[in-house]
């Protein structure tokens, strides 16, 4: 089994371990003190040789330097002075120098959530969301407080206020060493975001204590999982008196991803209406600077007509994608070269001479889209954006197939939906196909991939961003649900008949969690093709069928978690399991004739002799 150190090589190279330094203006360029044990991860990350680095708190009574940054990397987590060392930092700032300190929290999600097998290497120095607060109140400087989230280790987000509820979901992962997964993180962190103990429960607390002003950065979203021209991360920040959204590219060759939203907006401009526009962009040095729009987003709405189940409300809100797509001069759908190294050398013969338009924008998600309070729509986030044509079906599709509201939706209304805009059942399948190219053309691997090959992730959990899971519920021969999904942990809801044979199948093999199966709230008896069955865990090698006799109702409940999905390694699993499970028998066996042997008199008189 892989140790934490493994893992920790893999944090270290994928530049999640810098996310939460990396946003902080001016880290970059002046004289800084690491104290922590990734000081050389974060010298290259932030391309700053002046960086002194030390994993000892000693070098700040040693030092007579002054500095701009000193930077404690979670090296007071086993400290237990830690104002002493704070004020220590104090005195060998510069006068418009920051401390910045990264901590884990004592009663963070993470402890509640897993069961570690390395609990030994918890601090029992870490303090809890109300031990630093009382502790930094007295420190008398100006502080601002931020979240990375999930953790300092492999943050997302970066939060001060204001942070969204759906941000709070993530892959649930264990990169400190093996542990057995016992809850889901992600929706144990909204439980305490509704009952407003944010604070008490994330894992990790990023301070900034300036003896100047303190930085007007509210918020920040790293993009990491992508090949590295790709790669950004976007703030939201408070200038003058104007707040604005800024997206930086992690590194130089990015600058021409940024440039293309500045260009795409320019095209725009002559097709907008008043109602629904583009939100202007422009770039200044590498970064690309927005102006930040108030206003409800569009998905709001979508969850609101989704539960419900208002199909007058969601229709509207795909016109208004569709909309927003069909800005400038409108053509017949021809794939291209660019087309196909983006989206896969597929046969595109359905899609010859769809409505498409001269330059595509594949980024129209209803989150997107925010709804002013006049009614004025903005679209403030268009990063995915060519110079060439898409057809405009697809990015309807694509649209909807990232929004979790729609994938909520009742299956019959989803149908009602697709039929309503000519996208049937052969189109939605070409469309898939072209998002997992997409997916492969835009990322490197994620980072919760490379993790579980160091050995640190307790569940395999798959690629939510680049791996689209296929279920089909038939009856009779005919589809009553079928749907793209792309959250492994599945809660699915169909219209079906009494009495006709059910089948539930998923397109490739898996192994999964078959959690709950009701009709009309009542479980259900059922059977499937698993290769092995053990409790309610099954593992298929081949494509996963589920079957219901004779069902009796109309509303069929189906929960599922999804714990790999088309991998090789499956049947290599399964084989060994299966081998594991005949030794066992044969062993036991054995036993059972070796203790039969030598209960006979004659036996026991020979081994007596020493003859046996």
């Amino acid at each position: 089994m892989k140790d934490c150190i493994s893992c920790n090589s893999v944090l270290s190279e994928s530049g999640y371990m810098q996310n939460a330094l990396l946003w902080i203006p001016g880290i970059e360029d002046l004289k800084s003190l690491y104290i922590g044990k990734n000081g050389e991860a974060v010298r290259t990350a932030l391309s700053n040789e002046s960086i002194i680095e030390s994993e000892s708190l000693d070098i700040i009574s040693s030092t007579s330097e002054l500095f701009d940054f000193i930077i404690f990397d979670n090296s007071l987590d086993d400290e237990r002075e830690k104002k002493l060392r704070i004020d220590q930092a104090m005195a060998r700032l510069n006068e418009a120098g920051k401390i910045i300190i990264i901590t884990q929290n004592k009663f963070g999600c993470r402890g509640l959530t897993s069961v570690n097998q390395d609990n030994s290497q918890e601090s029992h120095l870490q303090l809890s969301w109300k031990e630093w607060s009382l502790l930094l109140k007295n420190c008398g400087q100006m502080i601002k407080t931020y979240f990375p989230y999930p953790d300092s280790f492999t943050a997302d987000y970066l939060f001060s206020k204001d942070l969204k509820r759906s941000d709070l979901l993530h892959p649930d992962y264990n990169y400190s060493g093996p542990s057995y997964q016992i809850a889901d993180s992600g929706k144990f962190m909204q439980s305490a975001f509704d009952a407003g103990y944010f604070e008490d429960f994330t894992n990790s607390y990023l301070f900034v204590i300036s003896k100047a002003n303190a930085p007007e950065i509210e918020y920040a979203k790293f993009s990491r999982n992508r090949k590295p021209g790709f790669q950004i991360y976007t703030t939201i920040e408070n200038r003058a008196s104007e707040k604005l959204v800024v997206k930086h590219p992690i590194y130089s060759d990015g600058k021409d991803h940024l440039q293309r939203m500045v260009d795409y907006q320019c095209y725009t401009n002559d097709y907008q209406s008043s109602n629904l526009k583009y939100c202007p962009a422009q770039m200044a040095g590498d970064s690309c600077i927005f102006s930040f729009i108030e206003g409800r987003s569009l998905d709001s709405e979508l969850t609101t007509a989704v539960q419900n189940n208002d199909f007058d409300s969601v229709s509207h809100i795909m016109d208004i994608v569709w909309e927003a797509a069909s800005f400038g001069p409108e053509c017949k759908f021809t794939p291209n070269k660019e087309f196909r190294n983006l989206f896969g050398d597929h046969d595109y013969s359905l899609l010859e001479g769809e409505i498409s338009r001269e330059q595509s924008n594949i980024d129209l998600v209803p989150g997107n889209i925010i709804v002013g309070d006049d009614g004025s729509m903005t679209i403030i986030d268009y990063e995915w954006t060519f110079p060439f044509p898409v057809p405009t079906k697809f990015i309807l599709f694509r649209s909807m197939l990232h929004s979790p509201e729609f994938n909520d939706m009742e299956s019959e209304m989803k149908s009602r939906i697709w039929n309503q805009y000519g996208i049937a059942d052969e189109m939605q399948d070409l469309f898939w196909k072209m998002e997992e190219s997409f997916q492969q053309y835009v990322s490197d691997g994620t980072l919760w991939q490379k993790l579980a090959e160091a050995g640190g992730i307790s569940v395999p959990i798959p690629d939510i961003r680049t791996q689209l899971i296929e279920c089909t519920i038939e009856q009779d021969s005919r589809k009553v649900y079928k749907s793209f999904l792309l959250n492994p942990d599945l809660s699915i809801r169909a219209n079906i008949e009494s009495g006709a044979t059910i089948h539930i199948c998923f397109e490739h093999n898996a192994m999964m969690r078959i959690r709950k199966i009701e009709i009309d709230g009542k479980p259900v008896d059922f059977t499937t093709n698993a290769d092995i069955a053990e409790g309610n865990e099954y593992i298929f090698t081949r494509q996963p069928i589920i079957r219901i006799e004779n069902p009796v109702g109309s509303l069929l409940k189906l929960d599922v978690l999804i714990y790999s999905y088309d991998d090789s390694d499956i049947t290599t699993v399964s084989n060994l399991m299966q081998t594991n499970h005949h030794l066992i028998i044969s062993i036991d066996e054995i036993k059972g004739q070796y203790d039969e042997l030598y209960s006979k008199t004659g036996v026991r008189l020979l081994r007596k002799l020493r003859l046996l």
